[in-house]
């Protein structure tokens, strides 16, 4: 996921919101409207979206950058997986004033040994825009009951120049040693 890190802070204005919607894999267009109720004055973005069928065993999605993160917490206007309430950073851009880069991803298709658990490993690093990795986190080990799994987490990312970085995650399932990278 790429993330900017900024050392100044501009104040904007911003609508964030988050919906689920099942797609089959394929090449979308989403238009979104929008209109302030006091001026009624209305504003109209479109963007393309490619909606991708999850492949490789095990199976990761993107990392969602946000804000803020919270373990629990009762349905949310953002978005609220698998227990974990997920407050967007939609300009996935993070300053002195915002130097928490909050992150949620899940993995699919992990297997199940013969006592029914799942184990895996992941890490996580951050790499400029030419790939050079400058930063890497230890790896987490974890076992479940599920094939399907959610992580998030958080790091501060204030002693980071300005400019833009890259997040990525790797996950290996320690029951196939199979790994795969997002």
């Amino acid at each position: 996921k790429n993330a900017t890190v900024k050392n100044s802070f501009n104040v904007t204005n911003q609508f964030v919101d988050v919906f689920a919607v099942d797609l089959n894999p394929g090449n979308y267009s989403l238009k979104v409207n929008v209109t302030d109720k006091n001026s009624n004055k209305t504003g109209e973005y479109t963007i393309d979206l490619i909606a991708t069928e999850f492949s490789g065993i095990p199976a990761l999605s993107k990392i969602q950058l946000g804000t803020n993160i919270e373990t629990k917490g009762d349905k949310s206007n953002f978005s609220l997986k698998n227990n974990v309430k997920i407050y967007p950073n939609a300009s996935n851009t993070f300053t002195v004033n915002n130097p928490i880069m909050y992150f949620y991803f899940e993995c699919y298709k992990l297997t199940l040994n013969d006592s029914g658990n799942s184990n895996y490993s992941y890490n996580y690093y951050i790499s400029d825009m030419n790939g050079k990795r400058l930063k890497k986190y230890p790896a987490r080990n974890k076992s479940g009951k599920s094939k399907t799994i959610a992580e998030a987490n958080g790091i501060n990312v204030i002693a980071l120049q300005n400019g833009s970085y890259f997040l990525s995650v790797e996950l290996k399932d320690l029951n196939t040693n199979e790994t795969s990278l997002t």
